[in-house]
Parts: structure tokens; C-alpha cells; sequence
């Protein structure tokens, strides 16, 4: 028995965990599910030119939709597919969250898979980043802040005599451990997160220079030769 998110799927002889084939293997399955949705003429989330029903990465699988009525009926066709090809959802880890501009969620924003109410939730981690059912990323942009926050603490505390290390080496470390932490993603969800980012950079280089929290944050980046976190974040976006 292999686990996805939100899918079980059940067999007598299979590969071993991990094994690079079984992405494969599970989008054979569900190779069908894309003209069972076109098929009964339901609306995707239009993404440029193309109408787009789930998100594949792996294993993992999202079903999107613009309304509930649709969402609910994409949810009865795939509860009907995976049935038919053997594949059990658990809904333990199978969850909806509804975007909406503010409020509490509505009491009517009720999902059912064969039967059995689905939870509705205002937060969902998907592929290590955290969406909010407020369509901002307030959330996420804190919780890489605490990463990066946590690294920066960790770094600082092996070296044990800062103004003797060379700064190109700590500038090395600020990059790949640091920004690895905080900056997951952000090209995606960063662009207008990037002054609070910036407080994990500022956090390190002005212990690292020893120098005052309210030291400026332009001096301290003309001092180590760093450009704003943004300008990264920025380069992510553009890649992206």
C-alpha cells in the first residue's frame, strides 16, 4: 500500500516506495480523469489560452474549479474514476479551501466525497508552501521569516568569531543556507513580500557587524556588498 496526499492506492505487487516509476505509474491512472471532466463540459480556471481542472506534480493532486456547484461535481466524477480503476481517496488528508476576498466561511460551502463531508479549511500546504483561502501569502511570507530567522541564529552561533571570518565566505553562507530557508518559492509568492523578507538578511549582517538594530538597512547592504532581498526575489519571478 502506497499513501498519496489525499489517495490510497491499493495493490497486490507494485514498486517500492520512492521508486522514480511510481509518478509515472499513478498519472497512467488517472490519464482518463481530464476527458471525464471535458466530457461533461465543466469549466477549468483559465491560465493564459488553456482551461486547467487539477494540478499534477508527483503524486500530489488538486482539483480547482471557479465555483462549488462545479467543484462538487468535478469531486463526484473523480470519486467515480478513482473507484473504477481501483483507487481509494482518504479523507483524512483530502481537504477543500475556498477562496474568498474576507469573511467567515459560508455554511452552505459544504463538499461531499461519495457521501462523506469533506473539511473545508482556511489554509493549505501544497508542495511546501502555504495558501491562504484569503488569496495572500501573509502567512507563508511569516513563516519563511521564522526559517530564515532560525538559520541566521544557527550560522551565527558556529562561527565563533565573526569579525574574523571573511565576509565573502559568510556572504556564501548568508545565500545558501539562509535565502534557501526563506526565499522557497518566492518567486511566486515574494513579490510583495519583499521588505519583510528583507528582515532576515538585515537580522544577520548587523550581528554579524555587530552594529545596532536601528542601524540603516541601506548601509548595512552597501557595507556587505548585498543587494535588497528583493532583487532576488525579483530573479526568482522572472525564472519562473
Amino acid at each position: 500500500m502506497e499513501s498519496a496526499k489525499g489517495l490510497v492506492f491499493v495493490k497486490d505487487q507494485g514498486v517500492l516506495q520512492g521508486e522514480s516509476a511510481s509518478p509515472a505509474i499513478f498519472n497512467l491512472f488517472l490519464e482518463g480523469l481530464t476527458s471525464r471532466f471535458t466530457s461533461q463540459f465543466l469549466p477549468g480556471i483559465k491560465l493564459g489560452k488553456k482551461s486547467v481542472h487539477f494540478l499534477f506534480y508527483a503524486d500530489d493532486l488538486i482539483i480547482v474549479a471557479h465555483s462549488k456547484e462545479a467543484l462538487q461535481e468535478k469531486i463526484k466524477i473523480a470519486s467515480n474514476f478513482f473507484t473504477s480503476v481501483g483507487l481509494k481517496a482518504n479523507l483524512k488528508k483530502t481537504q477543500v479551501i475556498v477562496f474568498r476576498r474576507g469573511g467567515r466561511i459560508c455554511p452552505s460551502d459544504v463538499f461531499q466525497w461519495r457521501g462523506e463531508k469533506l473539511c473545508v479549511v482556511k489554509e493549505y500546504k501544497y508542495l511546501g508552501v502555504i495558501f491562504s483561502s484569503s488569496g495572500t501569502f501573509n502567512v507563508e511570507a511569516n513563516h519563511a521569516v521564522q526559517k530564515g530567522l532560525m538559520a541566521s541564529g544557527s550560522v551565527l552561533q558556529s562561527l565563533k568569531r565573526p569579525r574574523n571570518f571573511p565576509l565573502h565566505s559568510t556572504t556564501k553562507l548568508l545565500n545558501s543556507i539562509i535565502h534557501s530557508s526563506s526565499l522557497y518559492g518566492s518567486g511566486i509568492w515574494g513579490i510583495n513580500y519583499g521588505d519583510q523578507l528583507e528582515r532576515v538578511q538585515q537580522r544577520f549582517l548587523k550581528r554579524f557587524f555587530q552594529l545596532p538594530t536601528a542601524a540603516p538597512g541601506y548601509f548595512v547592504r552597501r557595507e556587505a556588498g548585498t543587494p535588497h532581498i528583493r532583487v532576488e526575489v525579483l530573479k526568482q519571478a522572472y525564472n519562473f
